[in-house]
């Protein structure tokens, strides 16, 4: 059984109502031995009494299908069908509600809430719900929407998934708190119906979900993507597939991808796959590949599927380029000399690659500052200049190096390429060894040893990682994070608090390998800043992203920002990264920047609309017809932001910050409690008045607590956590130093409740800290880990006792 991986593995998933939805899977079609026995070990450990009682219908379902044992209740006059059901045992009424054809189905309706009011187990009650569901009365529905409120999840469950799909506009109230939920599923099925309700906000929910940090909100999010329209969620599954390094997460959203051909998507995935961990490569060219049968198999291009793939050569080949000069010159915003740029340039020059010719070429056409065209020109003037002499002598001779002078052998190292590489191995070893050798050729032979992949050097490397010249300590850094990662993981937080521009440029650059979501997190804190230098540093880093991840915080930063040079560098990654959907993004800059700088971002559109052109996504026809459709839907996008967000909006119902969690966790009980009052009362007009009167005191009760937990102040300790990025909002607290780790400078605390905090290494804080200390600390938060962990940057921290706790700190 093709879906049997994934129940098995979901039966002890940790959220509830994916053993559910896993269970039922079972219940409805499980028939191996394989999965009987998972299902008898789960019921050794299930605590949730709800999941046993599904786990002993699934036990009894897969028993009889493996011994094809089948109840046949057809015989039974549809006139008894009611009496007959509810003397029934939950078995039989399950096999009854199978047996049932459709015209008895639509006949039995009128009975239906009948059938609910009685029924107490959740199987029966869900399976009454789905099989119902499309008939349902439309007088009943408040009874069906009643079982929003279920005892059972399963029940929930069930009416949600009817009501999305037939019925959403009776979610409209209960939206705000179903959007809320901690349960992805129940969000996810939520979505759904909302997309039938107001389609753009469902999908900023769902790019949430695809953006978030919990593997099974994510794993919602693909298999949403399913039930809404393609063209709305492509571009969330390709900025998914970028950011993403879950490789099973990644297949399932390729399968998505795949099974709608659409021709934009390959080049999309070609852009990704450029900027993806070697990890990940093999993995998206396999989506690539499939999705490029889909096309063909669907016929949409008709005679010019080889054109299109011919296209698809030459724009990997120029998009390669384009970002390996990009990325060379770019280093130039964090303090790279021209000398060095200089150097890159020719060593790109003497690759013989004619698409790294072109783009140097029309690198000049591109929004870069003077300085850097010069340096481009001198490039391209000095193609024909032959190396020195002695570099054919390196090859052959193992000495020979050490009869030229400092600046040349920098400038034979730099010249060295792959074929080379079994020459230079013993020669980049000697110099590493030999003490004499100063700081910047050992920097300039370790990057070549990166460049020529010689993975042999690591411990030769590893004791310039904290060296004083800041050029050989990053050299360093890269080269064993090239090929030992794990070595440098721990340390990450060290670099990145680094006052050193080329320091924290290249650590961002690596932590992106190892964690996309919190290196994007990091960029756009810098963008936040005032300091022009960390602002030069995120433009640099942003080249190693795909684009579309930070398409929207470049545009935010250039509309709040009134710089020129700072829009150059916007508009060059425009340029060089040409997306359909970048026209309108910069017709939207155009209309809302300053009036001095609107002609470059004009002249910058024209470039990417004829790129588009030339590649085969855009022609004359569609260009007219974007341009025409841009100016009411700008109009329209300016009226919604002056708009009241709604109650279902994800600004509403969103909890992602440290200093609101708690007071949104409490509020979402009385929320709930709310909701549980509302449908009461609308359920219970001929109801005793006592009962009403006891519900109202109850949501009284309720209001003056929540009222007294916010005015009584909340500390960071009272705070139920939830993993994701956070608004780096300052907190003080008195917390116990637990955890202490020497060698990547990490400090872990523990708060008097119990909470744990994590500060990253940072440079600035000479005090030590051992285990036991108490300590006052003034924390920014950026990030919270699934465990709850809350992870910061920033802090300041002082010592209350000396490896022992106060009296009056709470163990």
């Amino acid at each position: 059984m093709d879906l049997m991986p994934d129940v098995i593995q979901s039966l002890s998933a940790p959220i509830k109502s994916f053993r559910i939805f896993a269970i039922e899977k079972a219940i409805y079609e499980g028939s191996s031995k394989e999965l009987l026995d998972v299902l008898r070990a789960r019921q050794l450990e299930e605590t949730d009494e709800e999941c046993l009682i599904l786990l002993s219908h699934a036990v009894l379902a897969v028993v009889n299908r493996i011994s094809e044992t089948h109840k046949n209740f057809l015989s039974t006059p549809i006139e008894s069908f009611h009496e007959k059901f509810v003397l029934s045992s939950s078995e039989d009424k399950l096999s009854i509600l199978k047996s049932l054809s459709q015209n008895e189905i639509i006949s039995q309706i009128p009975c239906v809430t009948q059938l609910l009011a009685r029924e107490s187990n959740p199987l029966v009650l869900s399976s009454i719900i789905r099989l119902f569901g499309r008939h349902w009365p439309k007088d009943k529905l408040p009874e069906l929407c009643g079982m929003l409120l279920s005892n059972f999840l399963s029940v929930r469950l069930a009416s949600l998934e009817i009501l999305s799909c037939n019925y959403p506009d009776c979610l409209i109230n209960d939206l705000p708190r179903l959007l809320s939920s901690d349960d992805p599923r129940i969000r996810a099925m939520a979505i759904q119906g909302l997309a039938k309700i107001d389609l753009e906000i469902a999908i900023e929910h769902l790019e949430a979900m695809l953006m978030g940090e919990n593997l099974q909100e994510k794993l919602c999010g693909v298999q949403n993507c399913l039930y809404l329209p393609f063209e709305k969620v492509k571009s969330l599954l390709l900025k998914f597939l970028a950011s993403e390094t879950s490789n099973d997460l990644i297949i399932k959203a390729g399968a998505v991808l795949e099974i709608n051909p659409d021709k934009e998507v390959p080049f999309r995935l070609l852009e990704i796959i450029s900027q993806s961990s070697n990890d990940q490569k093999d993995l998206l060219r396999k989506i690539f590949v499939g999705s490029c049968k889909s096309i063909k198999n669907s016929g949409i291009l008709g005679q010019n599927y080889d054109l299109y793939m011919n296209r698809l050569h030459n724009f990997e080949l120029k998009l390669n380029a384009n970002r390996i000069v990009q990325s060379v010159l770019s280093k130039h915003n964090v303090a790279v000399s021209e000398t060095e740029i200089s150097e890159e340039l020719a060593y790109l020059l003497r690759t013989n690659r004619p698409e790294i010719l072109t783009s140097l070429r029309e690198s000049l056409q591109w929004n870069i500052s003077e300085l850097l065209k010069k340096v481009v020109r001198d490039a391209l003037a000095g193609i024909e200049v032959d190396l020195p002499d002695e570099s054919s002598k390196i090859q052959s001779e193992k000495n020979a190096i050490e009869s030229l002078n400092p600046d040349e052998i920098i400038r034979v190292v730099s010249s060295w390429q792959i074929l080379e590489r079994e020459q230079v191995t013993p020669i980049i070893k000697n110099i590493l060894q030999n003490h004499n050798t100063s700081d910047e050729l050992r920097s300039v032979v370790l990057k070549a040893a990166l460049r020529l992949n010689l993975d042999g050097f690591i411990p030769l490397a590893e004791p310039f990682l904290k060296h004083h010249d800041e050029k050989l300590m990053v050299a360093a850094l890269e080269y064993v994070a090239r090929f030992n990662p794990d070595r440098i993981f721990p340390l990450l937080g060290f670099y990145l608090q680094s006052s050193g521009i080329r320091t924290k440029s290249s650590a961002i650059s690596i932590l992106k390998e190892f964690d996309p979501g919190r290196a994007l997190a990091t960029v756009s804190l810098m963008l936040s800043s005032v300091n022009r230098e960390h602002h030069k540093i995120a433009f640099s880093c942003m080249v190693r992203f795909d684009f579309p991840l930070v398409k929207s915080i470049l545009i935010d930063f250039l509309l709040k920002n009134n710089d020129s040079e700072m829009l150059d560098m916007g508009l060059c990654l425009f340029q060089t990264n040409p997306d359909i959907e970048s026209l309108y993004d910069l017709f939207r800059l155009e209309k809302k920047i300053s009036s001095e700088f609107q002609k470059k971002v004009e002249i910058a559109r024209n470039r990417v609309e004829k790129e588009l052109i030339e590649i085969g996504l855009l022609n004359d026809n569609q260009r007219a017809e974007f341009v025409a459709s841009f100016e009411n839907r700008f109009n329209l996008q300016e009226a919604k932001l002056k708009e009241a967000p709604k109650p279902y909006s994800l600004k509403k119902t969103r909890r992602s910050t440290l200093q609101d969690a708690g007071q949104t966790t409490f509020f979402s009980g009385f929320q709930e409690l709310y909701y549980k009052f509302r449908f009461f009362a609308e359920q219970s007009i001929g109801a005793e008045w006592k009962m009403v009167v006891l519900m109202i005191v109850l949501v009284i009760v309720s209001f003056i607590i929540l009222l007294y937990s916010v005015f009584s102040g909340s500390d960071i300790s009272k705070v139920k956590l939830q993993g994701g990025p956070m608004i780096a909002k300052k907190k003080t607290l008195i917390a116990e130093v637990v955890e202490v780790e020497k060698k990547s400078g990490v400090v872990f605390l523990r708060t008097d409740d119990g909470n744990k905090v994590l500060l990253l290494s940072n440079p600035k804080i000479k005090i030590k800290l051992s285990v036991g200390d108490l300590v006052r600390a003034t924390i920014s938060p950026i990030r919270m880990s699934n465990k709850g962990v809350i992870i910061v940057q920033e802090y300041e921290i002082e010592k209350i006792k000396f490896g022992a706790k106060d009296a009056n700190f709470k163990r």
